[in-house]
C-alpha cells in the first residue's frame, strides 16, 4: 500500500516568471509518495537463544550402531524404490509439463511414500509439517543433496533450529541426522544414499549408506 509521507504547498510570488505568464495556478502541491508495509516488521525470533534447549549428541559410531543393518538396509532399498518411480513419472511426463520444481518435488514425493511403506509405525511429521523417520530415539530427515553433500532449504526459525541440534520442546530433544540423496543431473538415477549429520550449520560427519550396507553384507 502506497501512503503520502510529506506534502509541501508552493504559491507562486509575485512578478515570477510563472504569474506574468498568465497562470491560472494558484499554488502547486507536491507530494511525496512511500511504501508502507501494512504489518510492521516485528522479527522471527519467538525464544531468546538461552531457552533453546540443546539436543542429545550422537557420534558417527553410534548412529550407526542405533540404525543397525536392517535399517540401513530398509532406507537404501526405499531410496532405490523411489528412484523407479520417479524415474518413471519424469520420463513420461511431456516437458511441457513440467515447472522447474517438477523433477525435484517427485523425488522428495516419492522418497517420503516409500519411508513410510518401509517405517509405518516410525514416521510423522513434526514442527514446519517436516517429515520424519524415528528409530532408537534418534530423528531422521530426508532431503536430496549435492555432490558436497548440501542441501538447498528456506531459512525458517524450524530449520534453523534443527542445523544448530536445537529444540524449543522439553519432549523433543531426539539427536537430528539427514538422509541424503544425490540424483543424476536428468534425476532419473539414485547415485548414493548418505547419512549427514549437521551440527551448527555445518557437517560433523557422513555416512555412506550404502558402502556401510554392502561392507556389513560382506563381513557377515
Amino acid at each position: 500500500m502506497i501512503f503520502p509521507t510529506k506534502i509541501c504547498i508552493f504559491a507562486p510570488e509575485k512578478g515570477s516568471k510563472l504569474c506574468q505568464a498568465g497562470a491560472k495556478v494558484e499554488f502547486l502541491i507536491i507530494i511525496t509518495m512511500s511504501r508502507t508495509p501494512i504489518i510492521e516488521y516485528k522479527g522471527t525470533q519467538l525464544f531468546r537463544d538461552d531457552e533453546m534447549i540443546a539436543r542429545k549428541n550422537v557420534s558417527q559410531q553410534e548412529f550407526e550402531d542405533l540404525l543397525g543393518y536392517e535399517n540401513a538396509c530398509k532406507i537404501v532399498k526405499a531410496c532405490s524404490k523411489a528412484a523407479e518411480e520417479s524415474k518413471e513419472k519424469i520420463l513420461n511426463t511431456p516437458p511441457s509439463h513440467q515447472n522447474r520444481n517438477f523433477k525435484s518435488n517427485t523425488w522428495n514425493s516419492n522418497v517420503q511414500g516409500a519411508m513410510i511403506e518401509a517405517f509405518p509405525n516410525n514416521s510423522g511429521f513434526c514442527k514446519g509439517r517436516r517429515f520424519y523417520v524415528e528409530i532408537n530415539g534418534h530423528r531422521l530427515f530426508f532431503k536430496k543433496v549435492d555432490k558436497r553433500l548440501r542441501y538447498q532449504s528456506i531459512t525458517t526459525k524450524a530449520v534453523r533450529m534443527y542445523e544448530e541440534q536445537l529444540s524449543d520442546d522439553t519432549q523433543d530433544t531426539s539427536p537430528i541426522t539427514y538422509i541424503g540423496y544425490q540424483v543424476s543431473s536428468t534425476y532419473t538415477e539414485l547415485i548414493g544414499v548418505y547419512a549427514v549429520h549437521i551440527v551448527s550449520g555445518t557437517i560433523e560427519w557422513y555416512t555412506d549408506l550404502s558402502e556401510l550396507v554392502y561392507v556389513v553384507r560382506e563381513s557377515t
